[in-house]
């Protein structure tokens, strides 16, 4: 896919007005900019002089006054000067050469950080960063399609008539594959959805047997056009390929197994590595279904940090994976006003496939496997409602 066309230029200061402006910001304090004069070791000791030694995320502007780069790190002051170092020529020595002004935000912690750079890449598209666009992840839907004989289909948008939606996963040529399989193994049609149907329990009209197709010839579809299932066969097919899609798979995969396995043993390899190859597949659709999704529905729960630096303590309220950023409560005014929120929180953050809630989510899923633990620190949203009524008692 093509890239975007970058954002158009912004007055320096409005820039940096705007590159504050966060849904994170209870998280983060002010941005500020400087601009950036001189040789590589000028630049480096003027950011060793203002730049924090704290978490936070930064971007470089090029004299035309577009953002071209966004990056974030755990210690600010020490990332920035690589960009300015002497030594051989990096990435960040061409980013720091273009760099006309430079901006920072330090943040409350670095996962914090870590969400405020994916929403600056996706806000504004530097040119020079690599990960993070939009375009460098399609986001899709496994959608099951409304009528009398539905069946799935890989979609960026699930708005529709749809009758349930799973995901997101990525939008790429091999899972497009997988949904495809997985009509197949289910004997779903894949036709246009003008074919007209004509259940064996319904039929109006007698249908041509002949008139046919390769799925319905080889079998791998319960062929509903010609009468060959009935409305509740075809439900049933629907049903089985749900609870797949909602994780149990054991039954499935192992069905295909023990084929491929008996067709090996009969040195029927072609139908073996086609056995294989609807395995690969399937699992496939799986791992990217269960491998964070299943966690993501569980992932409501406060996440106390200290901060020592500029912005001090704060609560994450994670909901679903995506984080709210809000006061630690001291007084007891604070302490109403956060156990309001918390008491919202389940509601605060509606999923919304439109949006990029699914990214952030990641987000904070890499972190608690990167750190495990973490986890121990956290604590349910019963025990945060619990600690902040007993302050107000």
């Amino acid at each position: 896919m093509a890239r975007k066309k970058q954002k158009a230029a912004f007055d320096v200061d409005g820039f940096c007005r705007e590159f504050a402006e966060s849904p994170h910001s209870a998280g983060c304090i002010d941005a500020s900019l400087i601009p950036l004069e001189g040789n590589k070791r000028a630049r480096r000791d003027l950011i060793r002089g203002v730049c924090p030694e704290t978490p936070g995320v930064y971007g470089f502007i090029n004299s035309e006054n577009h953002l071209i780069y966004v990056g974030m790190s755990r210690h600010l002051r020490n990332r920035v000067s690589s960009y300015f170092s002497t030594g051989r020529r990096t990435k960040e020595t061409r980013v720091g050469r273009r760099g006309a002004y430079f901006l920072w935000q330090p943040a409350v912690h670095p996962l914090i950080a870590r969400l405020r750079e994916l929403e600056l890449i996706r806000r504004f598209t530097p040119a020079l960063n690599v990960e993070g666009h939009p375009w460098r992840m399609r986001e899709a839907y496994v959608v099951l399609r409304q009528g009398d004989a539905g069946h799935f289909e890989l979609k960026t948008d699930p708005a529709g008539d749809f009758a349930a939606v799973w995901g997101p996963i990525p939008m790429n040529r091999a899972n497009r594959s997988a949904v495809e399989e997985l009509n197949r193994y289910f004997g779903l049609r894949d036709c246009p959805s003008s074919t007209p149907m004509n259940f064996s329990d319904d039929r109006l009209e007698v249908i041509d047997s002949r008139i046919s197709c390769i799925r319905a010839d080889t079998a791998s579809c319960l062929a509903p056009c010609i009468g060959n299932c009935s409305r509740a066969e075809y439900a049933k097919a629907i049903r089985a390929a749900s609870r797949f899609l909602e994780g149990k798979t054991t039954k499935v995969i192992g069905e295909l197994n023990k084929k491929m396995q008996q067709a090996s043993q009969q040195q029927r390899f072609e139908r073996a590595t086609r056995y294989r190859n609807s395995v690969q597949a399937l699992e496939r659709l799986d791992m990217f279904l269960r491998k964070f999704h299943d966690w993501r529905e569980e992932a409501t729960f406060v996440y106390p940090v200290d901060d020592s630096g500029q912005v001090g303590k704060r609560w994450l309220v994670v909901v679903r994976g995506v984080i709210q950023c809000i006061l630690s409560p001291q007084t007891a005014a604070e302490t109403r006003k956060t156990l309001e929120q918390i008491l919202a929180a389940p509601h605060a953050f509606p999923i919304d496939p439109r949006t990029n809630q699914f990214q952030s989510a990641r987000v904070v899923h890499k972190w608690f496997r990167k750190y495990p633990d973490e986890a121990k620190h956290t604590l349910t949203l019963k025990q945060a409602i619990a600690r902040c009524r007993r302050k107000v008692a």
